[in-house]
């Protein structure tokens, strides 16, 4: 007997600053890092109006020195910390950034609420460095996603805030209008795009968005990932590092927590 089913397409990226390269000493962020986290540099105190002998000066002015030195050693180091924090930052930032990791999963769902009809997955992709660029990986998704038949869902987890605006900046950077189009969400309720961020279930301090993330929904379904600790921080380490696969299977283990998470809310919409 034939179940109607529905397609869906699950998404993930990973995302990197454009200017990581393997190899890179991160302990060495980039000028504009630097530039755009300076503190104010080290006052110099005068003497004190009431410090009258010569004696009573220098000393005050070789402590003055000593503080300076010591004030100046941790200004640089404080600085260091917030640049390497900042341009870690751009990882998330679709105008200095740039997808590493393009995750897609195929599925069909059936969509009789009373049917006992399994999902199929039909396909999966981790589209990332083995494919070449940033162009080429979306090419390449862009190629799996409009093979997909009319009505097929796209779902990510905060998509409207993150994926989706992401994916549709990099692709006009690179002149991809067609899939800069697809990835313009304008009315949710009108469009192929899912957030599942935005769907999960949340009313008073639940509605916080840091009682939906990925992380916190999976912890509540007793599914914590104790075995995959790897965090979206840990992309960018990982890719200087030489470590690709690490972050090959967080994306991949991102798209199962996101099949968990669509396959509740398709079940309490229906």
């Amino acid at each position: 007997m034939y179940t109607p089913v529905a397609r869906v397409v699950l998404l993930d990226i990973e995302t990197l600053p454009a200017d990581a390269i393997v190899g890179m000493s991160l302990d060495e962020p980039p000028e504009y890092a630097l530039q755009a986290t300076e503190p104010s540099p080290v006052e110099a105190r005068l003497v004190p109006k009431n410090y009258k002998s010569a004696d009573t000066i220098s000393a005050w002015q070789h402590k003055e020195r000593l503080r300076q030195n010591s004030a100046e050693k941790e200004r640089k180091k404080d600085w260091l910390v917030a640049a390497k924090k900042h341009y870690a930052k751009q990882s998330l930032n679709p105008l200095r950034g740039r997808v590493s990791h393009l995750g897609l999963g195929v599925y069909e769902f059936p969509t009789s609420s009373n049917s006992t009809a399994p999902i199929t997955e039909l396909e999966t992709h981790i589209l990332c460095g083995d494919c070449g660029d940033e162009k080429d990986i979306l090419k390449k998704g862009w190629e799996i996603m409009k093979a997909q038949p009319a009505g097929t869902n796209f779902v990510a987890h905060n998509g409207h805030a993150f994926d989706y605006p992401f994916i549709q900046l990099r692709a006009i950077k690179h002149g991809m209008m067609d899939m800069a189009r697809f990835f313009s969400v304008g009315k949710p309720w009108e469009s192929p795009l899912v957030d599942t961020m935005v769907k999960w279930p949340a009313t008073g301090f639940g509605a916080k968005r840091s009682g939906r993330s990925v992380d916190s929904i999976m912890e509540f379904l007793g599914d914590e990932r104790p075995e995959n600790p790897f965090t979206g921080a840990d992309v960018l380490p990982a890719y200087v590092a030489g470590s690709d696969r690490e972050i090959r299977m967080h994306c991949l283990d991102d798209l199962r927590c996101l099949l968990k998470i669509y396959t509740i809310i398709r079940a309490i919409e229906k």
